[in-house]
């Protein structure tokens, strides 16, 4: 059944997302975490991300007002918080932040207020370029880091996805 684009989403249930990103062309696995935690799971460009579930909606269990989108790599040696600033001072829409050895990009979607499906879906459009462009931009701003700072050696780093491919 495909989403009506009339109506409006008040709030997120992973079915009606599934089906919105289905449409997109996105593969969507759902899956159950250890912890309990549902979450949809899908790749772009290579890179696996995850949907989390974010504000309880005031409809009840698995209801939400936003979710999280997260893409997260795997750092190996050392990362310059130069590229992470770099990333957060010249994108908007998502933010790109260290935690540990993982490099982490999130974006939030909101649905607070009552949104189109057409709004949702951009906001996935837009969160599919940024992974998209994650990659080039990695490289381009590791290579402008290393050049400038050769006495140091930041991440001749190979980030490697560490989130499991969607099936």
């Amino acid at each position: 059944m495909a989403i009506d684009p009339n109506v409006p989403f008040l709030d997120i249930d992973f079915d009606r997302l599934t089906e919105l990103l289905q449409q997109q062309g996105y593969r969507v696995e759902r899956v159950t975490e250890p912890s309990g935690r549902e979450v949809l799971r899908s790749a772009t460009g290579g890179l696996a991300f995850e949907i989390q579930g974010g504000s309880p909606a005031p409809a009840g269990a698995g209801r939400y007002l936003d979710v999280r989108c997260v893409a997260a790599l795997k750092v190996e040696g050392e990362l310059s918080f130069v590229v992470v600033n770099a990333w957060n001072d010249s994108r908007r829409y998502a933010r790109m932040l260290r935690h540990g050895d993982m490099l982490v990009l999130t974006q939030d979607v909101s649905v607070a207020g009552g949104v189109l499906p057409a709004h949702v879906a951009t906001q996935f459009t837009l969160w599919d370029r940024l992974v998209q462009d994650l990659p080039s931009f990695l490289r381009t701003e590791i290579a402008r880091v290393t050049s400038r700072a050769p006495s140091t050696r930041p991440a001749a780093a190979t980030v490697a996805e560490a989130a499991a491919p969607a099936a």
